[in-house]
């Protein structure tokens, strides 16, 4: 490991845990690693064993298999990750594989109300492999006192410009009754129909924050002059320097690795490679090119620092940017350096950057923000979020919309059965997040991929547990007082 890793370190500074895992079952097939002979490892717990591919699968067993203690937990109905090969076979299939194995069932569910939990029970007994785990949920609040039944909303709707309409009025009637906007989340499966709903709710002025609406520093773009504030904040942050070579244009991939693999191959520290004269014969013609326009780049950069303001640099960076892809992107990168704080500096936007996972990223940088009002923090905003993104989250209400086959499962995906199931798994935990209301629609007619289409609702729609009527207004006084009556009923039972 030492060796691996420090190899790994010189080129990125870092090392992904996948990374790890990979190494780790090659060396154990090769006989190199035994892990009956590893000490300190009597006991292993892993978490949402669902989304474990393959390799993670036979990482686990063959640690269980020289003896350790292995307790596992997870739900075959959460599956969501086939973009990381997750294999959910793999917990269906956990007594076959560990034979001496006993299984501890969950039969309550704590997040959601009774009507919820049967639409999507429903739903998910409909859509899903012959083999799946038989389960028996019942909502923890349909024998608690007080009482909590739970609402379920189906619309369907002529456009989806009537939907967004209908969605963002909901809300305001919401905050009228009594919801702070935060107690709400949008869930949708595409970025773009959750900015259609973010207008939707700036026109009645509702503070609205799509969490997975990517600003300019984290595109292709933003993240070439971040890398260059991280140089400028600290010079061996060898990862700087491997975005820069990879985002150059005519460079690419295939020449960034090369050069990566050959410093690790020369034994050279990644940052000497740009910082000091090299033999000749390490890399290429085309490769030294590339390293040069790197040395090039940063040689530009001398009056960064880490107490520099954004705004000091932003000239700097328009020209960086300009002669290294175009005008056009130049002159984003003068519109957001622009909508920060005045007084933001490069270590201020370096921490943001930093922050632990994506939306906590989104909320940082949204801080900085100058155009960033108290009623536009984040943190009290009706959240408008990818499902993926919402996976482990919960809000009193929830909203899904775009229940479209077009949509969900999509013409991508429609053609394999495996990705129909797994769409079907996305729609299931969409609807677990709502602890006392969610309210589903779809439409006829949506943009998609820029032409106004006739659309249909999805196949999951008639195993949703109720008829979805046409809906011409939004939730009334009346359905948003029965609402807050249950919402306060659900956090007094929980309590």
């Amino acid at each position: 490991f030492s060796t691996y890793h420090q190899t790994t370190r010189m080129v990125y500074s870092c090392l992904l845990p996948g990374e790890v895992v990979r190494a780790c079952v090659d060396e154990m097939r090769l006989g190199n690693i035994n892990p009956a002979q590893l000490p300190g490892i009597k006991h292993l717990i892993v978490d949402e064993y669902q989304d474990l591919n393959e390799c993670d699968q036979e990482f686990v067993r063959r640690i269980a298999d020289a003896g350790t203690s292995l307790f596992i937990a997870g739900d075959d109905d959460q599956s969501l990750y086939s973009f990381r090969y997750a294999f959910p076979q793999g917990i269906i299939d956990f007594g076959s594989e560990y034979a001496n194995s006993s299984s501890h069932v969950l039969k309550h569910c704590f997040r959601c109300a009774e009507s919820i939990l049967a639409a999507a029970s429903g739903l998910i007994s409909h859509h899903s492999p012959p083999d799946r785990i038989p389960k028996d949920l019942v909502s923890a609040f349909s024998d608690s006192s007080p009482q909590v039944q739970g609402l379920v909303h189906r619309w369907k709707c002529s456009s989806a410009q009537k939907e967004s309409s209908l969605i963002a009025e909901s809300c305001a009637e919401l905050h009228q009754a009594g919801f702070s906007y935060n107690s709400i989340k949008i869930l949708v499966t595409q970025k773009l129909i959750g900015k259609q709903i973010r207008d939707a709710l700036a026109e009645v002025n509702v503070p609205g924050s799509v969490l997975d609406d990517d600003p300019f520093i984290l595109s292709k773009y933003g993240e070439f002059i971040s890398a260059a504030a991280r140089l400028a904040v600290n010079p061996d942050d060898y990862f700087g320097y491997r975005v820069m070579l990879r985002h150059l244009p005519r460079v690419g991939i295939g020449t960034a690795t090369s050069i990566s693999t050959k410093a690790i191959s020369a034994n050279l520290n990644y940052r000497a490679v740009f910082t000091e004269s090299l033999p000749d014969d390490v890399f290429n013609r085309a490769e030294n090119r590339a390293i040069q326009r790197v040395v090039d780049l940063i040689s530009r950069l001398s009056d960064w620092g880490p107490d520099s303001t954004v705004s000091e640099i932003a000239e700097t960076g328009k020209s960086l940017l300009k002669d290294t892809f175009s005008d056009d992107v130049a002159e984003l990168w003068g519109q957001y350096a622009e909508s920060l704080e005045d007084e933001v500096s490069l270590s201020d936007l370096i921490s943001a950057l930093n922050s632990p996972n994506s939306s906590e990223v989104q909320q940082s940088l949204a801080a900085l923000t100058s155009t960033q009002s108290e009623d536009q923090d984040p943190k009290q905003s009706v959240q408008i979020m990818t499902i993926h993104s919402a996976k482990g989250l919960d809000a009193d209400i929830v909203f899904v919309p775009a229940l479209e086959e077009e949509i969900i499962p999509g013409s991508s995906r429609a053609a394999n059965p495996g990705h129909v199931l797994e769409s079907a798994r996305m729609l299931y935990v969409a609807i677990t997040r709502a602890n006392v209301a969610c309210v589903m629609s779809f439409t006829f007619r949506r943009l998609i991929n820029g032409a106004s289409v006739a659309t249909n609702g999805s196949r999951f729609v008639e195993a949703l547990g109720g008829t979805f009527a046409w809906r011409n207004g939004p939730l009334s006084p009346e359905e948003c007082a029965g609402i807050k009556s249950q919402s306060e009923d659900w956090h007094s039972a929980r309590n």
